[in-house]
């Protein structure tokens, strides 16, 4: 992919000076900011090669995102495994991905382990076949 690389040759001051150095760009028609940058340089260059800050980041964390963080529903897929190297399938008749080999789903209930889960479906994949 390609990407630019001007931000490695140098700043956009040190680009419009060398265009005005090399008659590319006429003094008469610069940039507005350009004097005003040349008389009051900041104090670090902002060059591409500059290592960033080691501050530390504090974290933010509001009231609210505890709140949303709980309402947050976790998915969990069930596997059943026959064999250490077999898994129970299931051809699915009808919806998204029909005549397709899936593994059999279905969803745990709230407060419900996974174990439970696993042991309640099989229970019902049971009594349908």
């Amino acid at each position: 992919m390609a990407q630019s690389r001007t931000e490695k040759i140098g700043t956009i001051f040190t680009r419009i000076t060398a265009l005005v150095r090399s008659d590319v760009l006429d003094p008469s028609n610069l940039p507005l900011w350009y004097n005003i940058y040349k008389s009051f340089p900041p104090k670090d260059e902002p060059i591409f090669a500059r290592k960033p800050s080691q501050k530390k980041i504090q974290d933010i964390f509001y009231a609210e995102d505890i709140i949303r963080a709980m309402s947050v529903r976790k998915a969990f897929s069930l596997v059943f495994i026959r064999k250490s190297t077999e898994i129970l399938l299931g051809l699915k008749k009808r919806g998204f991905g029909k005549d397709k080999w899936n593994g059999f789903g279905g969803k745990i209930e709230p407060g419900e382990s996974i174990l439970h889960g696993a042991m309640r479906r099989k229970y019902v994949l049971y009594i349908i076949s």
